[in-house]
Parts: C-alpha cells; sequence; structure tokens
C-alpha cells in the first residue's frame, strides 16, 4: 500500500499477489504514469522490459527512494457499503476507481448513474457504454442534475395530463383536439 500520493519517478515494490495473479510480487520498479488510484510502472521482467498498471494498494513506495515516507497507522475509517450508497442519486456524475464488479477497462471513466439496485450501481459512459458495479468502487465528480424523489406512476401520469393541458392551451386547442 502507498502511503502518499505516489508520483513520476518513484521507486517502488509491487506488493499485490492479486495483479496479474502475483506474477510480478516483489519485482521494483519506477512509476512512469500516477493517477489517484493507480500507477503504470515500469520494471525488467526475464530481461525484458516491462510497463504495466497497478492499483496503488499493490504498490510500496521503496527507501531508496528519495521521497520515501514511513507508513503511518490508518485513522480514517472506510466507508461502509450502506453509507456509500446513500451518497449517490441517480444523475450524478461519478468516477470508477475500482473494479471487483466493474469491468477492468473503465478504471477511471467517468460516467452518469442511471439506476441503483440493492447495492450496484448502473453507470452510463459519455461514448453510451453502459457497465455495473458497486458504489465502493465510485467516487462522486459532479451532482449537477438535481434528483427528484420517486413518483408513483400514478403521480407520474398526472404530471404528463397536466403538461398536455398547458400545451393545449398555449396552442389553442381544446381538450376534444379542436381549435377555438
Amino acid at each position: 500500500m502507498a502511503y502518499r500520493k505516489l508520483e513520476v519517478n518513484d521507486s517502488v515494490r509491487i506488493t499485490g499477489t492479486r495483479a496479474y495473479d502475483g506474477k510480478y510480487h516483489g519485482q521494483d520498479g519506477i512509476v512512469l504514469e500516477a493517477l489517484d488510484h493507480a500507477a503504470k510502472v515500469g520494471f525488467h521482467d526475464e530481461g525484458k522490459s516491462k510497463e504495466l498498471w497497478f492499483y496503488n494498494r499493490n504498490l510500496v513506495v521503496t527507501r531508496d527512494s528519495p521521497d520515501y515516507v514511513a507508513p503511518a497507522k490508518q485513522t480514517t475509517p472506510k466507508l461502509t457499503k450502506e453509507i456509500k450508497m446513500s451518497v449517490f442519486k441517480i444523475g450524478d456524475k461519478v468516477r470508477v476507481t475500482g473494479s471487483r464488479l466493474f469491468a477492468s477497462y473503465t478504471l477511471g471513466f467517468e460516467g452518469e448513474i442511471y439506476k441503483i439496485e440493492d447495492n450496484v450501481v448502473y453507470l452510463r459512459f459519455p461514448d453510451g457504454d453502459t457497465d455495473y458495479g458497486y458504489a465502493t468502487e465510485l467516487e462522486l465528480v459532479d451532482r449537477s442534475v438535481p434528483v427528484e424523489p420517486h413518483k408513483t406512476l400514478a403521480e407520474k401520469l398526472d404530471a404528463l395530463d397536466a403538461l398536455t393541458a398547458e400545451i393545449r392551451a398555449m396552442v389553442g386547442l381544446t381538450p376534444s383536439g379542436s381549435t377555438l
């Protein structure tokens, strides 16, 4: 686990055993690109140069790095699924930060929530593609769309009838469809 945000040129050791089935566990490398949640690491494996992405939780800054910071105890509590689910609403713009259920290629992508069901959140990306995953794998980017409370079908039909009547009045139609 990295104890601070990784930066380009940091010396790191790959500690995760789940990443790439643990094949690169223990390898040392250099950070080539850094995001908030992942880093592209360059290293040598079996005489070949490799450049692969790893989650920051699978990387540790090594002591020979000039910016090494000793591990600190984590004091902030983790968000539970229930608390995290209550944070998101339909219409929120969010960023994918994990891939336990989301497709791994969507890491870092931003999308809009179009459905929430149990502890699963459904996203629509700007290109029209969709995916779903756990709320704990998302971070809020923007809540520019006001969220309306859920309405019953009868309430929605009443609102539609009122809107239809308003439009008819604007164009001068009577309820039967003839003009005034």
